[in-house]
């Protein structure tokens, strides 16, 4: 039987304590791997597979990949700000 502190989610974690919870927390590899899974799964059951889902999963798609193109085109697209015409 374990007798120490009841674990709180992060969503109740008040910012005095968030040092210690951290401290608390697995951070092997294995355990990130882990948090990883349990995410990409709950995304997936909550917006992919129901039956129901929508275009929600398409704009997820979309936004992932704008998101991504954005970075790979980062250092050709920072200099733009200093354009007088930005293209």
């Amino acid at each position: 039987m374990f007798y120490g502190k009841k674990d709180i989610p992060l969503s109740d974690v008040k910012v005095g304590e968030l040092g210690s919870w951290l401290a608390r927390r697995n951070k092997s590899p294995s355990a990130m791997t882990g948090a990883i899974s349990r995410a990409f799964w709950r995304w997936q059951f909550k917006y992919v597979l129901p039956k129901k889902s929508g275009l929600v999963p398409y704009v997820h798609f979309v936004v992932g990949l704008m998101g991504i193109f954005y970075v790979i085109n980062y250092e050709h697209i920072k200099y733009h700000k200093h354009f007088k015409h930005h293209w």
